[in-house]
């Protein structure tokens, strides 16, 4: 309990009732195994810029899908019931409240090469692909949750794709970064 009171304190959530049970503390000479530092698992490498290419048009590339899935693995299982063109990442032309699922394709021009910070928010399923490597992951029925990672990315056009879902509830799909400064 000693535990739950100073997270509790910490991250403002209530402690648990005291139920009469003890709990020892935890042992200052415990020497377990060392947690990796959180940018390094979250690194996904080096995007040299791609040669070559040229943005046509701005905007974004869509396909619409209408279905129950799981995952955003399971889209391509699904009729496209729309495709065009949007100004940038969202799903307004969603036919329906739920059960839809949209792939999204771009090319993303970086005008400063550097290391950035990338995050998704997304309540259902996501997954975000950078030059055809997976850098994030959030795919599957939830609430709203946020993962992130880091690129490091050359100055010049990058090919972006994104694949989301909606299943029931609230729907959600924020993609950010931050810039290398």
């Amino acid at each position: 309990q000693q535990f739950h009171a100073s997270t509790a304190g910490g991250l403002a959530i209530a402690s648990p009732p005291d139920t009469g049970v003890s709990q020892s503390p935890i042992r200052p000479d415990f020497k377990g195994t060392p947690l990796a530092e959180p940018e390094e698992e979250l690194d996904k490498g080096q995007f040299p810029a791609l040669s070559n290419l040229s943005s046509r048009r701005n905007g974004v590339r869509y396909t619409y899908h209408e279905g129950e899935v799981r995952s955003v693995d399971e889209l391509d299982n699904l009729p496209v019931v729309g495709r065009g063109i949007l100004p940038n990442f969202q799903f307004d032309s969603a036919k329906k409240a739920e059960y839809f699922g949209f792939q999204y394709k771009a090319l993303l021009k970086v005008e400063k090469a550097g290391r950035y910070h990338i995050m998704c928010s997304s309540d259902d399923g996501t997954k975000v692909w950078l030059d055809g490597k997976l850098i994030l992951d959030n795919d599957g029925v939830h609430g709203t949750s946020w993962i992130e990672s880091y690129a490091t990315l050359g100055s010049g056009f990058h090919r972006l794709e994104v694949k989301y879902f909606q299943k029931i509830g609230n729907k959600e799909f924020k993609l950010t970064w931050e810039d290398p400064d």
